[in-house]
């Protein structure tokens, strides 16, 4: 019996982002405002999520519980009205070493005016494809926001939380998405990027147009922190990125150099051994042809079907004639461009008796 033991791969994952809350001034300690939930695609204790603010709330108005992530409010927010709150997140789950990710509450106090306004995208969502081998600078997305209340204002626009390792880069002025570090992009190793698109009206200005947010709580100020004034305004979108399998792997087999035995005098058609190749490309990129391309000297053997690996006799072998074989075996995947792995296979030919003496 194989028991195999989960390994902490996984970072906990929010559900969304961000979390909101609107609640009333007359709002009373002990009163929940919302609760936040992270995924964790292990198992066990690796899976289990703990939550916690990554700084102190501004005067304590706000605590979180561990277990269950429910933010409640630890003091009267009676002289808060029109304030708007980012309470940066942690949910870091129980392996050992344990992984964690950021996300943000924003708690709006109150219904004065100003802060009624919100900042709107035209889509809440923006899915894009996007090729992995995409160059430096090229476009994935224009995104857009505009006021709910109709006022024009200056809008600018950063990247939050999935972009922390800075793969993508957005114009603070015309919302225009990026390829920042192409060296990122790998199907094979994450084939969909979650980015959270934000929008800003007033207030400090976002990351420069070069770089994205370097952190995933885009408030006013790093962490947990309230808004200045209620003119400042955000708004957030999400921004899926599909990318697309670009056939930058070539087949790999599974060993350098195969050996076999084969008797001689047995029929054509005789089983000898079964190569194999993977590729860690996906669909027609992975799928391997094997051919034998070197050494096969009177066309003694074949790989059929070609798609299987398995190597059979093409003729009725006779060591007398020939003792070994030296052949070079590749497999070839059906990309465009193809790419190509190679092995060598040594076959000996086993004696069998079948020569009387002679004088």
């Amino acid at each position: 019996q194989i028991n195999v033991r989960d390994v902490n791969d996984h970072a906990p994952v929010f559900t969304q982002y961000p979390f909101t809350a609107d609640v009333p001034a007359y709002t009373q300690p002990g009163h929940n405002l919302v609760r936040v939930e992270a995924q964790d695609a292990d198992q066990g204790t690796n899976a289990e999520v703990v939550y916690s603010f990554v700084n102190q709330p501004p005067g304590n108005k706000f605590r979180i519980n561990p277990n269950t992530g429910i933010v409640t409010a630890s003091a009267s927010l009676a002289a808060e009205a029109g304030k708007l709150f980012h309470l940066e997140v942690l949910a870091r789950d129980k392996g050992n070493p344990p992984r964690s990710a950021s996300g943000l509450v924003e708690v709006r106090v109150g219904d004065a005016a100003e802060g009624a306004a919100r900042l709107r995208f035209q889509n809440a969502s923006y899915a894009v494809s996007l090729a992995e081998n995409a160059p430096v600078g090229r476009e994935v997305v224009q995104v857009a926001a505009v006021r709910t209340d109709g006022r024009r204002q200056r809008i600018s626009y950063s990247l939050g939380a999935g972009n922390e390792a800075g793969t993508f880069a957005i114009d603070a002025v015309t919302g225009v998405v990026t390829v920042r570090k192409p060296r990122l992009l790998d199907y094979e190793r994450r084939p969909r990027a979650r980015l959270v698109v934000v929008a800003q009206a007033g207030g400090p200005a976002p990351a420069p147009a070069s770089a994205s947010a370097p952190a995933p709580g885009p408030g006013p100020g790093p962490g947990v922190d309230a808004a200045p004034a209620p003119a400042t305004l955000y708004g957030y979108a999400e921004l899926v990125v599909h990318l697309q399998d670009q056939n930058d792997n070539a087949p790999r087999f599974t060993q350098p150099q195969y050996t076999a035995t084969v008797w001689e005098g047995n029929n054509k058609g005789t089983f000898v051994i079964q190569v194999s190749a993977t590729d860690a490309d996906q669909d027609a990129n992975a799928r391997v042809l094997y051919h034998i391309v070197d050494g096969n000297h009177d066309n003694a053997f074949v790989i059929e079907p070609p798609f299987s690996g398995l190597v059979k006799t093409n003729i009725v072998l006779n060591r007398e004639i020939r003792d070994a074989y030296r052949l070079t075996v590749i497999a070839t995947d059906e990309g465009r461009p193809q790419l190509t792995g190679t092995a060598t296979l040594r076959i000996s030919i086993v004696d069998t008796n079948d020569n009387q003496p002679t004088f």
